[in-house]
């Protein structure tokens, strides 16, 4: 259950594209955030790679089928009733396997999603397990809480809106109701776009401190003190795109940055005939594009979508096990 609620649940200067409404997320975020990932389900739904991702999660995970019992319409588009999930926490450190410090995950739907406590209850009883699940309400929304992992505690809120729904994941009882709480004015981030949502896209990614994560010597020699990073990917007009800005705090350093990939992405072209494997992922980095703004250094990627969903089939084990697991302690006095 936790692994693949955490896998569901990821404005700024990347380069030019169609600007459309974005999603109404941001005011339901902690301010005190310090990352956000969004996956607009519509777009997934809406395109050849998000079609593509997500029959690759679903085949992947082994308990996809058994997530979908409890919560009947977990797929986007007309066979299910989510339209967008949000991840977002206060630090990217994850020493220890833990779940992130502050972490939530939301995810957005319709009244087909509305059903999901209830039917978690009911699957309680038949499993002999209804003292299992408790619930309570929390700022007049239904909470339910339920056991996963090393003896750990899930929590489960359901925001309902003018028809929309929104459930509201976390792992400790403080950390839901402080999410439930952002429902009621108090939230609000930057991290995500404010100008305007482009066209298409599917996963939004954005951090304003890269500290606490995993970054090998030579990564790190190269990133330096990075002060943010954001990050989208997504499809139009039949190719796939994906758009980076990675501020460095440092115009000299941007310009080092630019130069090192450049020169990787040279000798990787030099190299392809000589390899199979990689003259495969030089054919989709030769839409790579590199410049600077200032002490930002902007990556963009454009390539035809068929030859991307090629590539990845052939890279990917699709017999492989998604495994994204947390431990967890949850040490809360009050957990209910």
């Amino acid at each position: 259950m936790r692994s693949l609620m955490m896998a569901a649940g990821v404005g700024c200067v990347v380069g030019a594209g169609a600007a459309v409404a974005g999603p109404p997320v941001s005011k339901h975020i902690d301010p005190g955030a310090g990352w956000v990932v969004h996956l607009d389900l519509n777009a997934v739904d809406d395109t050849d790679i998000g079609r593509f991702l997500m029959e690759a999660l679903a085949n992947e995970a082994d308990d996809f089928e058994d997530i979908r019992e409890v919560m009947p319409n977990f797929w986007p588009g007309p066979e299910g009733g989510m339209f967008g999930v949000t991840l977002y926490g206060n630090s990217l450190d994850l020493e220890g396997d833990e779940v992130p410090e502050g972490f939530t995950a939301i995810i957005y739907g319709d009244d087909n999603i509305a059903s999901w406590g209830s039917m978690l209850e009911a699957i309680a009883v038949h499993e002999g397990m209804e003292d299992e699940v408790k619930s309570r309400v929390i700022d007049g929304h239904e909470v339910w809480s339920f056991p996963v992992d090393d003896g750990a505690r899930a929590y489960a809120g359901k925001i309902e809106r003018r028809g929309n729904v929104a459930w509201v994941l976390a792992f400790d009882s403080h950390q839901i109701k402080q999410s439930i709480g952002m429902f009621s004015g108090g939230g609000g981030t930057d991290l995500l776009p404010r100008d305007g949502w482009r066209d298409g896209t599917i996963l939004y990614a954005s951090t304003d401190s890269l500290d606490g994560l995993d970054i090998d010597d030579q990564a790190s020699r190269v990133i330096g003190d990075a002060r943010s990073l954001r990050l989208r990917i997504g499809e139009e007009r039949g190719d796939v795109f994906l758009q980076a800005a990675l501020d460095t705090g440092d115009d000299e350093h941007a310009g080092k940055i630019r130069n090192v990939v450049q020169g990787l992405l040279a000798i990787g072209q030099l190299m392809a005939g000589e390899d199979e494997e990689l003259d495969a992922v030089m054919r989709v980095a030769r839409g790579v594009e590199i410049d600077t703004a200032g002490s930002t250094v902007l990556i963009e990627l454009s390539h035809d979508v068929q030859d991307v969903i090629g590539f990845l089939e052939e890279a990917v084990d699709m017999n492989g096990d998604v495994n994204i697991d947390f431990d967890h302690d949850d040490d809360d006095d009050d957990a209910w």
